[in-house]
């Protein structure tokens, strides 16, 4: 009996002590620091971050650093730059320590965002927010990269929480706070001037409101100097002054008109419902069924803060619309993403929390009514928040390891391919931060010794490939759109291969070359680890009726990667094209089984099934890839694809 008395004694204690808040909030803040470091280094960089690391390299000197932060187009603050400069310094020039800055505020800010959601309304509410913000997909993205972002949030919460703490309590050691962490927003991304402006408007709001302006209709000196709005300006009067080392630079680019992008770019902001369709998908899990899920229990939440909770609700409604109508307003030639208003997420999470908590209160009002006892409210919070931690996670391998361009794949794939004597070809990219040579170079030299030259005509592309036994001319996704095109119509006419990382990025291979097949037959000597290049050349091989040595390049590319099902869908390809039916059957069943919601893989069974009589099967298979294309891409109606499957349906269901 003792014993039980004291193992129930000790279940008690350790409850009590597990649901206390700070460590509730410790547990949290692990949880979330674990996705924001587990293989931190895995993914290669993308081109960004390579810039960031030639910015911040180590061998760099402190006044080397500030003048590339301040270079054309576009002057950047400095602030990510320094601190990633000292984190390289200190732990070596790797993607460790340079991503490193992102992991640590990112998951700082799980620690703010359960701070603000505590201020704004209570506990319960910062500890959902907590959660919320430790699984989600796009803060744990952003918290991996070494870019502006996860920083961004971090002082976006500070300079909430402390303006929050000054209007309530007009103590100086929070307009203090609020003063320091706008000064490091500012200095970390220039975007941030539009939470400012925000944050202006809230104020201005806040003071007519308190003032009964639309009653009154007279504000003196007397109540401006006595009430928050004094501290404030002040507070703002020196954070400008703070930010006079940017002007110059910011000065020369604004009357240059630099710009990073030429007129015809397809890049804008397009402020349409698909625009914040995209924000707040990403913002949350993604689109479909878990953007239905976070944006309703969102709009719960406003609804539900309406009478209470009203001051906290203005800025969220002028954070949520006001600098988003800016940039529209505006129409910057640069192109826009929803990362940009990145400082909205802590908010949009927060109420999102919100309406969770107020979710679980009604149904506690119904249990009550049922009579039901015990620690009904705990569970309910669990399961509902466990439905969001699940959407989330779902989410997470895309956050995780993403694939946003291929600079380091190249460097590798080069380094193992070019022999001494060959050249490497660059073309201008639309970024324009710094010539794409220089990318390369950040991974330092090649083994052999080769030729990297930037080439922006084709007159000069014409003479090296004249003078080069060997030409690798690499056109990725971020190459000038009218020199991207120019250059496949150009290449379309040269003996070359193209060798493709994905849909986007290519390397050329050129030169010396009688034939494709003596390419081909060159090819068959190079190290390749991208199971893209091996269908690249895969394709070429059947261009030139050699089935047997392309059937076996699609296979070599399902060897290296087994668990992606576009590898099995392009041999599926391969089989159709030849007549082969039942493998390429086999291989698509397989694709899906392995990827099933890539809509064109069941359109593409789709078409099988119509052409061997199977009808049925045909319609749902295309019912399939048109419910899966109208999820991934809601509004894109439009489409090629979907207007053929449509067509395909339609004709199919006629005949049956």
């Amino acid at each position: 009996m003792a014993t039980n008395s004291l193992l129930s004694s000790g279940r008690k204690s350790l409850g009590t002590f597990l649901s206390t808040p700070w460590v509730m909030v410790f547990l949290i803040f692990i949880f979330g620091t674990f996705f924001r470091f587990y293989q931190l280094s895995a993914h290669p960089l993308w081109i960004d971050e390579i810039y960031t690391g030639i910015f911040a390299h180590s061998d760099n000197t402190i006044r080397e650093v500030l003048e590339w932060s301040f270079a054309p187009p576009l002057p950047r603050p400095p602030f990510i730059f320094l601190a990633s400069h000292s984190l390289l310094s200190l732990f070596g020039q790797n993607t460790f320590a340079l991503r490193l800055l992102g992991a640590v505020t990112g998951s700082l800010s799980i620690l703010a965002i359960y701070q603000l959601g505590r201020l704004f309304f209570y506990r319960n509410v910062g500890l959902i927010s907590a959660v919320l913000v430790a699984v989600s997909p796009l803060h744990i993205y952003h918290s991996r990269e070494a870019r502006y972002y996860s920083p961004v949030i971090l002082f976006s919460l500070l300079s909430f929480i402390f303006l929050y703490q000054a209007i309530q309590s007009s103590q100086r050691r929070f307009w203090f706070g609020f003063t320091l962490s706008t000064i490091l927003l500012i200095y970390t991304h220039l975007l941030a001037s539009l939470f400012i402006v925000a944050q202006i408007a809230y104020i201005l709001i806040l003071f007519l409101i308190d003032h009964d302006v639309v009653r009154v209709r007279k504000i003196s000196y007397a109540d401006i100097r006595s009430s928050y709005v004094f501290p404030f300006v002040i507070s703002l009067i020196i954070s400008g002054v703070a930010l006079l080392p940017m002007i110059p630079p910011i000065l020369e680019w604004a009357l240059n008109g630099t710009t990073f992008s030429s007129e015809n770019t397809l890049y804008g902001i397009g402020i349409t419902p698909g625009f914040f369709l995209d924000m707040y998908a990403n913002f949350g899990a993604g689109r479909g069924i878990p953007l239905s899920l976070y944006a309703s229990v969102f709009l719960f939440g406003i609804l539900a803060s309406w009478q209470n909770y009203s001051r906290q609700l203005v800025l969220l409604l002028i954070c949520n619309s006001l600098p988003v109508f800016i940039v529209y307003f505006l129409q910057p030639q640069h192109w826009f993403s929803p990362k940009y208003v990145i400082f909205i997420l802590p908010l949009y999470l927060i109420w999102v929390a919100f309406g969770i908590e107020y979710l679980v209160s009604l149904i506690m009002d119904i249990s009550k009514r049922w009579k039901l006892t015990g620690r009904v409210k705990p569970v309910w919070t669990a399961v509902i928040l466990g439905v969001f931690i699940f959407a989330a996670l779902a989410k997470l391998e895309e956050a995780h390891f993403p694939n946003i361009d291929n600079w380091q794949a190249y460097r590798e794939f080069l380094e193992a391919n070019v022999k001494q004597g060959d050249t490497i070809v660059v073309f201008p990219n639309t970024i324009g931060t710094m010539e794409n040579d220089r990318v390369l170079d950040y991974f330092g030299p090649f083994s052999n010794d080769v030729d990297v030259q930037v080439v922006a005509d084709f007159s000069q592309l014409s003479e090296i490939t004249r003078n080069s036994s060997r030409v690798w001319a690499i056109a990725d996704s971020f190459t000038h759109l009218e020199l991207a095109e120019s250059i496949a119509v150009w290449m379309a006419g040269q003996i070359s291969l193209p060798l493709n990382f994905d849909e986007n990025d290519s390397i050329y291979f050129l030169g010396d070359f009688s034939s494709i097949s003596e390419i081909l037959s060159e090819s068959e000597q190079f190290e390749i680890e991208f199971p893209a290049i091996y269908t690249s050349i895969g394709d070429a091989y059947i261009s030139q009726n050699e089935i047997e040595k392309g059937e076996l390049a699609y296979q070599s590319a399902i060897t290296l990667d087994p668990s992606q099902g576009l590898w099995r869908f392009r041999l599926g390809e391969f089989y159709f094209r030849s007549g082969d039916l039942i493998s390429a059957e086999r291989e698509i069943k397989e694709a899906i089984r392995l990827d099933p919601q890539i809509p064109g893989f069941h359109a593409a069974l789709g078409e099988i099934y119509a052409r061997t009589g199977r009808t049925e099967l045909a319609i749902t298979e295309y019912q399939q890839a048109i419910q899966f294309w109208r999820q991934l891409y809601i509004g894109q109606t439009e489409s090629d694809f979907l207007l053929g499957w449509q067509a395909a349906l339609e004709q199919l269901q006629s005949s049956n």
